[in-house]
Parts: structure tokens; sequence; C-alpha cells
């Protein structure tokens, strides 16, 4: 298990380590809004692992999972200047993420006090295994795997679609494209 959670964390280093290394470079927009939106990944990590801490409760990513790519998205969006296809991709994002919240809440997910709530049942059986059963262990992978690693797949998964791609030769987080050139 620790083995599986440490292929994961490698994982998503190494895939953005040779994005980062052998991708298209980025514009300085889209650096900038990459930036941004890092820093709104700190900011909702530093929540959840916060509130798991202080709760004892530590599903508080799986609160999240379906209202976060709808920040990033609008928050892209907003920042290409409500851009048509950053807009699309946001509204889309939106209705996605509102029918998981749906679903979610339907079945009792969420509560405004963070510390109600039901935890997943997976992560009470994973404290009982060693050596995640010893608490300075579990800390260590609540914060490395169920805040970080998680909470960055949303961002990856977020980035991915074309919202934060600024306009411009290659967009960030999306495949490039062959220019348009209609015919005479």
């Amino acid at each position: 298990m620790i083995r599986t959670a440490i292929l994961l964390g490698l994982t998503l280093i190494g895939a953005v380590a040779w994005s980062w290394l052998y991708g298209p470079s980025l514009e300085p927009q889209q650096s900038e809004l990459l930036n941004h939106l890092v820093t709104i990944w700190a900011g909702f990590t530093a929540y959840t692992y916060l509130a798991g801490v202080l709760t004892g409760n530590h599903s508080q990513v799986d609160r999240l999972w379906s209202t976060v790519p709808i920040v990033y998205a609008a928050y892209a969006a907003w920042f290409t200047g409500w851009d048509p296809r950053a807009t699309l991709m946001a509204g889309l994002v939106g209705l996605w993420g509102a029918r998981l919240t749906f679903n979610f809440a339907r079945r009792g997910g969420y509560s405004w006090l963070p510390w109600k709530g039901e935890e997943d049942y997976r992560w009470e059986v994973l404290r009982k295994i060693a050596p995640l059963n010893r608490p300075v262990v579990w800390q260590i992978f609540h914060l490395l795997f169920i805040c970080v690693y998680q909470m960055g797949l949303i961002l990856l998964f977020t980035c991915r679609s074309p919202t934060p791609g600024v306009r411009v030769a290659e967009p960030a987080c999306s495949p490039p494209s062959t220019p348009y050139s209609p015919s005479p």
C-alpha cells in the first residue's frame, strides 16, 4: 500500500516534470495564470489539511472535489477576459460540478460545519494498517496523499481543459492546435 502511494506520488511529480521540461514553453500570460491557479490550489490544500487535522475528519477533499474545478475554470475564464472558449469551458465545468455536488449532497456528503458529516470509510480502514497506524505516519500520509496529491489531481484535470489557455499561439494545458485559415 505504501508502495502504491509512493508510485502515485512519483507519477504525479513525473508528469508535471515531463510537461515542464519537454512541453511547449508557456507565454507570460499563461505563466501568470498558472501561478494564480497554483496559489488557489495551495489555499485549498492548506484548508483541507488544517480542517482534517482540527476536526479529525480526513474527508475534506471529498467535499471540495466537485466545486474546486468550478473555481479554477471560472477564474481562468475571468482571467482571459471572458474569452468565448474559456467561458464555454467554465460553463460546462460548472454544469458537471453542479451535477456532482447535487449527487454528493443528496447522499449526505455536505455539512456547513466541517467537523460534521461522515468520513470516507477507507480512511478508517487505512488507519488500522501498519505503518499508517502510527499518528506521525498518518499525518504525513494525510498531508501528502490526501491533501497535496488529490488536490493536485483536481488542478491538473481542470488545467487539462482548454480553460487555462490564454489566447496565444500554443494554449497552456491543452494540445497544440493548427491555425485556422479560411479558404479564399
